[in-house]
């Protein structure tokens, strides 16, 4: 039996949500067949029962309800029907990385088969129906967590970077993180992910704060995305350095200013929250931001005169 007349006869898993979208790079008029399809490989992808175990078996069922409410808090009803997939077990998530990249390694084991300059228009397809289906699983795991990136994407708002670009890059993010994450290293995908996503949120406050106004789509490179597999990564040394960096140049603000900073953009404080810490109104908070905001653009440009 043919991978196409296999693929014929198994459901696929119904589309999650519109979250990740259906890509462009999926259609069979823009597959380059010259070019490897990347994934996450599995000594199980090779086994007798492959097919029946990644394909035709059903999405394990969830083991316990699970609470889908951690990231809404005060967000637009727009933000708020994002979260309304219900979380993934562990069972289930386990299950949605096998299948999808499993589904990649069929569509490239085709591509391999195409003789070279060749574009035969039914292996192309096939490549196409396999590769459609692995998104539908990448888009299930995506708007399971697209919680996570909201609960990120909160502390690090504000008006210069509003919510709900924090929040579309987040997805971006969510979606790249999926096709690097291996679920055989013992990590969780939220954790794996949460760190993509403070490095990438953490790099424009930053950029913010010297002055310059991020392209958010532009920060998001390979290495925003640690190698499961590492027990560290560089982008933890540089996130950690970036907060040093930004954290001595905060220490040289007086308390009060230092503490609204620190609050707004570190800790995810809304300007009531300063307010009502300081004892002064919300509209007081907004001012004294603004010029707190102009005094360390000019100490980043200092620090890096001196470096």
């Amino acid at each position: 039996m043919t991978f196409s007349e296999r693929a014929s006869q198994s459901p696929r898993p119904p589309s999650s949500t519109d979250i990740a979208g259906r890509s462009e790079e999926f259609r069979a008029s823009r597959i380059n067949i010259s070019k490897p399809i990347q994934f996450i490989d599995n000594a199980a992808f090779r086994d007798a029962n492959a097919w029946e175990r990644f394909v035709e078996t059903p999405l394990p069922p969830a083991t316990e309800a699970r609470a889908s409410g951690r990231g809404k808090g005060a967000i637009s009803d727009e933000l708020a029907s994002l979260v309304a997939a219900p979380i993934l077990s562990k069972e289930q998530e386990r299950y949605l990385f096998l299948r999808m990249n499993f589904l990649k390694h069929e569509a490239e084991l085709v591509r391999r088969q195409i003789a070279e300059g060749s574009r035969d228009p039914s292996a192309v397809s096939e490549i196409s129906n396999f590769l459609e289906s692995a998104l539908d699983a990448r888009n299930q795991i995506v708007a399971a967590n697209t919680r996570l990136a909201i609960f990120v994407a909160k502390k690090y708002a504000t008006p210069s970077l509003p919510l709900h670009e924090l929040v579309g890059v987040g997805g971006e993010g969510l979606i790249r993180a999926a096709n690097f994450f291996d679920c055989d290293q013992g990590n969780k995908f939220s954790t794996y992910a949460s760190t993509a996503l403070f490095n990438l949120f953490a790099r424009a406050a930053g950029k913010l704060l010297g002055g310059t106004r991020p392209l958010l789509l532009s920060e998001m490179k390979y290495a925003d995305f640690p190698d499961p597999k590492a027990h560290s990564s560089v982008q933890d040394v540089e996130y950690r350095d970036l907060k040093e960096n930004l954290g001595a140049v905060i220490a040289q603000l007086p308390p009060r200013e230092a503490l609204i900073i620190r609050q707004r953009f570190f800790e995810g404080a809304t300007f009531q929250d300063v307010a009502d810490k300081l004892g002064v109104s919300k509209q007081r908070v907004q001012q004294m931001q603004v010029t707190i905001l102009r005094k360390l653009r000019e100490l980043v440009g200092e620090t890096l005169a001196e470096g």
